[in-house]
């Protein structure tokens, strides 16, 4: 049973939720804002387990009826409100089915009934508006809990009856215990990891548990070493871009750990590269293109991103980036230039 000791980072939150807890004076809504993998359902499963824990500490025991149940997500005072697997929202009839035909019906075991809704960006208008009606006039035992990554995705008047949660990024020495102590790898890998994270022990999760996770990071540093080196493997590029474009993000990411590895090898910093598996061709890079095509190598990427997340052509924003790419290694690669 997880308790309010193993959250890691935003300690200032995690007081202001044990307060809550031992005051007995929850309120009816709390907003949970933050990137995807901060820890937001985490928190708020155990939020919801000391709400209902029959101890009163504060943090849940771990060992009453109600922890044991909320342990197994078993508890019939919880009610987890997800996209449906056939859809991308949840619209105003999911709300009748899983929240208004419920809600008003009193707690079968506990003082509370918890409603969590980890997808809360992607309630509809309509959704929200049948929350706010509940919001509005809402039992007393009632309690909602809703995840997002911005506040700003939900409507204003929902937001105004609700409390909100901001989880921030973590240090990177806090990201790096937390792999230490949960996850296995070599020293090289959990500080990799903790460095790609950003603050956000999920992220950095991905590339130390998923396979396919790591393999992308491999396939998507290989194909920018040739496109560098040798200015080749354009049309290999252009369909793993496409293949894999609903992970661009991440790929775009580990671009830019290896544009700024080869920078920081010109500058004569190789203690601070992150793909140390790739530091024989990151120096080759640096020892042969300028520092001045990597930026614009750099420049390029960041650029590409913005297309996409405005909604570009993927195949065109693609091609236009690794032609852009290629004409920085062909026009400045020139080691004369700085």
């Amino acid at each position: 049973m997880l308790t309010f000791d193993d959250i890691y980072g935003n300690s200032h939150l995690k007081e202001r939720l044990i307060r809550t807890v031992k005051s007995g004076n929850a309120l009816n809504s709390y907003i949970f804002e933050g990137a995807d993998g901060i820890g937001k359902k985490t928190t708020a499963d155990i939020f919801a387990a000391a709400l209902l824990c029959e101890s009163g500490s504060g943090s849940p025991c771990g060992k009453c009826d109600a922890c044991i149940k909320c342990a197994s997500h078993n508890h019939p005072d919880i009610i987890y409100i997800n996209k449906k697997k056939d859809k991308t929202t949840i619209g105003i009839d999911d709300v009748r089915e899983q929240v208004m035909e419920t809600v008003y019906v009193k707690p079968l075991l506990a003082e509370r009934k918890i409603f969590i809704i980890s997808d809360g960006d992607a309630l509809t208008p309509g959704a929200q508006n049948g929350l706010l009606k509940i919001l509005e006039e809402p039992p007393s035992y009632a309690v909602f809990i809703t995840m997002v990554p911005k506040a700003a995705m939900l409507l204003d008047t929902v937001l105004s009856r609700s409390v909100r949660f901001t989880f921030l990024p973590l240090e990177q020495s806090e990201v790096y215990r937390y792999f230490s102590e949960h996850t296995e790898g070599s020293d090289e890998q959990l500080q990799f990891a903790s460095r790609f994270s950003q603050g956000i022990i999920g992220r950095g999760l991905l590339l130390l548990e998923d396979e396919s996770f790591s393999e992308l990071y491999k396939k998507t540093v290989s194909l920018t070493e040739l496109l560098l080196s040798k200015g080749s493997g354009i049309g290999d590029f252009e369909r793993f871009l496409i293949e894999n474009k609903e992970k661009l993000d991440f790929i775009i990411d580990f671009m830019m750990i290896f544009l700024r590895d080869c920078i920081l090898s010109s500058l004569n910093m190789s203690e601070q590269i992150l793909c140390r598996d790739k530091l024989y061709e990151i120096k080759n890079i640096a020892a042969s293109v300028s520092k001045k095509a990597l930026v614009g190598a750099a420049d390029n990427v960041l650029r590409y991103q913005k297309r996409i997340a405005q909604n570009a052509n993927t195949s065109a924003a693609a091609l236009e980036l690794l032609l852009s790419i290629r004409e920085e290694m062909n026009d400045k690669g020139n080691r004369s230039q700085v």
